[in-house]
């Protein structure tokens, strides 16, 4: 059976499986992000948890957070050996948010009296929803960044939506990150992303470079964001539909796509030659105005972006993040 430990001293609930549920730690990593989405899977706990051991280091008070550890600890020390079991333990953690997963990791503090501390290290974590194209653009600069995190599926527009105590304007996607701090919207939470981790940078840092993927970027956007007021609008009913409303909208996506075509040309990739922040935009754009607008027959007109399209929609940052069916 499952066991549940609680401290005071955390304020947190940590939840250890049994045995029986669990898959093995190191397979962990090889997990798809499609399958890691759900926030009660019990992915996310390490086998060889040792009950008793938990609460003895609960009782002597040697779980503490990475801020309140000694800023040496983790150069100077060792990980615990596997005679204990526990060199690194995920953790199912309940909060105010939902439950999310934690790392903790097991550092030899003392080789003379063989005291240990458990730090642990929350991961981020993402609201928002699946089908939304600002989330999947964040998804998939996670993916591509390898930053774990865990993604809470959170409606704005639902009744019981937690999303306006993160983000007062009450849209998602919002990233918060360690501590607690929330990030929003997209275009900040992906900046905030590539600066995080050096892993596959994303944006350039010199100035000409950077302006030329976010101008990519602001573009991808815009025409998305027309492509929602067109489907919002389509959603009413047609007598309360504003077609002079429609028709700008259209008219929004017309010119960017046109744009998109003309400045990729022949090329590659959309910005500077090579894969980046630009190139995840234009992909998550137009995989949303081929879902919701399947009659504009953009593929035929623009061929180019259709090869961008699919040769994008080949890499496993998209293909874990394709959204369900609308």
């Amino acid at each position: 059976m499952s066991g549940t430990l609680q401290t005071d001293e955390l304020g947190y609930v940590l939840e250890i499986l049994a045995e029986d549920e669990l898959p093995a730690s190191r397979h962990y990593r090889h997990v798809p992000y499609a399958q890691r989405e759900q926030p009660l899977t019990p992915l996310r706990v390490v086998l060889d948890v040792d009950r008793d051991e938990i609460d003895t280091f609960f009782r002597k008070k040697l779980f503490r957070f990475e801020a309140a550890a000694s800023p040496g600890l983790g150069e100077q020390s060792e990980c615990l050996d596997h005679s204990v079991h526990l060199p690194l333990l995920f953790v199912k953690i309940s909060d105010n948010v939902g439950t999310f997963t934690a790392t903790v990791q097991c550092y030899k503090i003392s080789r003379r009296t063989k005291r240990h501390a458990f730090i642990i290290r929350h991961l981020m974590k993402l609201i928002g929803t699946p089908g939304s194209p600002y989330t999947r653009k964040v998804r998939i600069v996670l993916a591509e960044k390898r930053i774990d995190y865990d993604f809470i599926n959170d409606a704005p527009a639902g009744a019981m939506t937690q999303v306006p105590k993160y983000n007062p304007l009450g849209k998602a996607p919002v990233l918060i990150i360690d501590d607690e701090t929330t990030v929003f919207d997209s275009r900040v939470i992906v900046e905030y992303l590539d600066l995080a981790s050096p892993v596959a940078k994303l944006i350039p840092e010199d100035t000409r470079p950077r302006v030329q993927v976010r101008r990519w970027e602001a573009l991808a956007d815009g025409c998305t964001d027309a492509v929602v007021a067109i489907v919002t609008e389509k959603r009413r009913p047609p007598a309360q539909q504003s077609v002079d409303w429609i028709a700008r909208q259209q008219a929004k996506v017309d010119r960017a796509l046109q744009a998109m075509s003309d400045e990729l040309g022949a090329r590659s990739w959309c910005s500077g030659g090579f894969f980046n922040l630009s190139d995840i935009a234009v992909g998550c754009g137009l995989g949303f105005l081929e879902r919701r607008l399947p009659e504009l027959k953009w593929r035929s007109t623009y061929p180019n972006l259709a090869r961008l399209a699919d040769k994008l929609a080949r890499r496993k940052s998209f293909k874990d993040t394709v959204p369900p069916a609308p």
